[in-house]
């Protein structure tokens, strides 16, 4: 299951979760590659979290396969202001 479809059904198992301390979820994939989300709260339509963080599986990566893959993403991620 990719993280995106991890992270919808875990998202809608949790409709109506809402509070001032967050609940941390954690979605992988089959890569290895992790998405930990610090979840305040979930309605019908959005998700309010305080921090998301993305973990790679530790193989070669070297700083500009890196910088490329973020500026690649934060191209594509637009409505996080």
């Amino acid at each position: 299951m990719s993280i995106q479809q991890s992270l919808a059904q875990t998202l809608a198992d949790r409709k109506g979760f809402g509070s001032s301390t967050p609940e941390t979820i954690v979605c992988t994939d089959e890569n290895g590659i992790a998405c930990e989300l610090d979840l305040t709260g979930v309605d019908s339509m959005s998700c309010a979290f305080r921090e998301l963080r993305l973990i790679l599986p530790t193989k070669d990566r070297s700083f500009d396969s890196l910088s490329q893959w973020g500026s690649e993403l934060s191209k594509r991620v637009t409505y996080l202001l």
